[in-house]
């Protein structure tokens, strides 16, 4: 029988492609996995996307409660920082670079223990992130939307809650609506918090805003933004013709 033969230009082509529907840290998970996935990041405040490892990733699907899956990642707590940092490698566009920094500073300042300086300083590369590209880069990642709400809020819940009802969520929009998925909780408003809330980590600071199992979500969010947002400036128009 004879088998059919491929140029391998064309393979490589697609191998290089895969990378824009998927974050390389879950490819290989099925449907029901990655469903978990978004709902992590809604319920929980994380997002998954580039990091951490799979394997950790993994060890998170079957988990049933926040508390847990918190757990897991202060255990694996040098393991997720090795991945983020690992990560962070790729993101080299001007507009970015400084952000990279600071986050970078931030999981420099979680090594040595300093949880709260760690949060702040991610929880701010957020807030940046936001400020300066993130609305507009979701206005564009999500043009069928109708947004209708002010503020990074508004502007990342109207992108939400509208998918539902599309019926056309294409792939390559999917690794943005990962990303958002876990930073709705990031700008929500109100006067507690069970997820890393920035704008009371900003406004009132307290024991009770500042925890060490926010750490790391909080690293993952702003790791996760900076990625998405690296591949939106490096090639505005390339998804689009795609």
């Amino acid at each position: 029988m004879r088998s059919v033969s491929l140029p391998r230009k064309l393979l490589d082509q697609l191998a290089a492609t895969a990378a824009l529907f998927l974050p390389a840290n879950l490819s290989g998970l099925d449907t029901k996995d990655l469903f978990t996935i978004l709902e992590m990041g809604e319920d929980d405040g994380l997002s998954l996307a580039w990091a951490p490892r799979t394997e950790i990733v993994k060890a998170l699907l079957p988990l049933d409660t926040r508390p847990e899956r918190y757990a897991l990642l202060i255990e694996r707590r040098k393991d997720v920082l090795d991945d983020v940092d690992a990560s962070l490698q790729i993101v080299t566009h001007p507009e970015l670079t400084g952000m990279v920094t600071m986050l970078s500073a931030a999981t420099r300042t979680a090594r040595a223990g300093f949880d709260e300086g760690a949060q702040a300083l991610a929880g701010n590369v957020l807030e940046t992130a936001m400020k300066r590209h993130s609305n507009a880069w979701i206005r564009r990642s999500f043009p069928q939307v109708t947004y209708t709400k002010d503020g990074h809020h508004g502007t990342i819940g109207s992108a939400l809650d509208d998918a539902d009802g599309w019926g056309d969520l294409t792939l390559l929009q999917f690794k943005h609506y990962l990303v958002l998925a876990g930073v709705r909780n990031t700008f929500g408003p109100g006067a507690t918090q069970d997820t890393f809330n920035r704008h009371l980590g900003a406004h009132d600071a307290s024991p009770g805003t500042y925890r060490p199992e926010f750490v790391l979500p909080t690293i993952l969010l702003a790791h996760a933004l900076l990625r998405a947002l690296n591949q939106d400036l490096e090639r505005p128009d390339e998804e689009d013709d795609a």
